[in-house]
């Protein structure tokens, strides 16, 4: 490998690799476009260095085989294409999954702002997985983003308004965010595999069984309880205790344990009218 060393915006010297073995060097001085392209190399430990007259110019004439360690070489960045790749095309999915939200013409209000339905929806869900589970994989975290997108295209208006119709919604919604996740992962660069991981999170296929899609819906839970129970509550005036204790309770089922510490644990702010009735339908 050969090394291009710059300082004060010029080349000075090209260093081989038989010249170094074992520790990081940073273009000291270069000019933007310089940096851009060489800084942080991770290369071979120091066996020789030969005076010449550029390093000499550039440190002066101290400069020689064992002051070596006046040079600056830090250690805690090193260069990671492969790292840096990833999480370019991870924010380039999260940026698309939230236009495609933004465009959802049903608006909310939440701390005195108006937003796009489905992207107020999508961020609580990125907000409550941070909090719950900060060390989600990447497969996760964009599930988790995705897990509502665009659904207003799939009303569930188009379907009977009976139980076996709102199964059929509820079916057809899985298959739908997960295709349209996917489209969009491969647009922005994410393999097949990875593609099918967030396809079978979303579409939760595997629940209580695949970890990754279980802690999307746990997260989908927590967000539920926290953000969305007392609206859903108001829709529904004539249901009477009995009927609420059975919804929170299927909705208890379906999270894990981890959720059910999490939840109860004063960690989500649960709706203060429905708190009794909470509390009846886990025990």
């Amino acid at each position: 490998m050969r090394l291009l060393f710059s300082f004060a915006g010029r080349f000075d010297r090209l260093l081989t690799s038989n010249e170094f073995s074992g520790f990081n060097v940073v273009m000291i001085g270069a000019n933007q476009r310089t940096r851009s392209r060489c800084m942080n190399f991770t290369i071979p430990v120091w066996r020789t260095f030969r005076r010449t007259p550029a390093l000499s110019h550039s440190f002066g004439d101290n400069w020689n085989n064992t002051n070596i360690s006046k040079l600056h070489i830090p250690t805690n960045k090193q260069y990671d294409p492969a790292s840096n790749m990833t999480e370019e095309r991870y924010q380039a999915a999260i940026a698309a999954f939230d236009q495609a939200n933004a465009e959802d013409p049903n608006k909310e209000m939440a701390d005195g702002k108006e937003y796009p339905k489905e992207l107020l929806y999508a961020e609580r869900m990125s907000e409550m997985q941070e909090r719950y589970v900060p060390e989600a994989s990447e497969a996760v975290k964009l599930a988790v983003r995705a897990q509502h997108i665009q659904r207003r295209k799939i009303p569930r208006s188009d379907y009977p308004m009976n139980r076996q119709g709102y199964l059929q919604w509820r079916t057809g919604l899985y298959k739908f965010h997960a295709e349209t996740a996917g489209r969009i992962m491969q647009e922005v660069g994410y393999d097949d595999a990875m593609v099918e991981r967030v396809k079978i999170i979303v579409s939760k296929k595997g629940l209580k069984v695949n970890p990754e899609t279980q802690l999307m819906e746990d997260v989908a839970d927590l967000v539920f309880i926290e953000h969305y129970m007392t609206g859903f509550a108001g829709q529904h005036p004539e249901y009477d205790e009995a009927k609420w204790i059975q919804i929170i309770h299927k909705t208890w089922q379906k999270m894990s344990p981890r959720a059910h510490e999490f939840a109860l644990a004063g960690k989500i702010k649960l709706p203060e009218a429905l708190v009794p009735l909470i509390l009846k339908a886990v025990r």
